[in-house]
């Protein structure tokens, strides 16, 4: 399963890029997500349990997130639930002055039996990663648009 999905934010880079690495806000900011919780902190890594519901429908995972601002990136490896093994990867690029391309980046290869790699595909993929990441990223459009 290979997804991804993006958006054209119009902001400054630090505020979009604090907000987006800020997993831990993201219940109050992102209505789709149920909870984060902070596992530990290690360096620039965070070890997070994430819960969100799509369409009525609980999703639960564990991730380390990597946030390099440097390079304009946020990494995360999945480490538990379904999608243990998905890697994750934001990428922040300039258009013009304050306008930044934000694509979201999935990959997952369970390696399950047949219909594995279908359920993969259509179901984490098409039903839920494509659909959460874009509610991520309309929703954070618009609040770094606003302030």
């Amino acid at each position: 399963m290979k997804t991804s999905n993006r958006i054209q934010i119009s902001a400054p880079f630090d505020r979009l890029f604090t907000l987006a690495a800020d997993i831990a806000r993201w219940p109050e900011i992102l209505p789709h997500y149920r909870w984060v919780k902070i596992i530990e902190r290690s360096g620039s890594e965070v070890k997070a349990e994430m819960a969100a519901r799509h369409k009525g429908i609980p999703l639960w995972w564990r991730t380390i997130q990597r946030p390099l601002r440097e390079e304009k990136r946020i990494e995360f490896s999945h480490i538990g639930g379904i999608t243990k093994g998905m890697s994750v990867e934001w990428t922040f690029t300039p258009l013009r002055s304050d306008d930044w391309l934000v694509q979201i980046y999935h990959e997952f290869n369970p390696g399950w039996p047949w219909p594995g790699a279908w359920f993969a595909d259509r179901i984490i993929g098409e039903t839920f990663v494509m659909p959460v990441a874009n509610m991520t990223l309309r929703r954070i459009k618009e609040i770094v648009e606003q302030e």
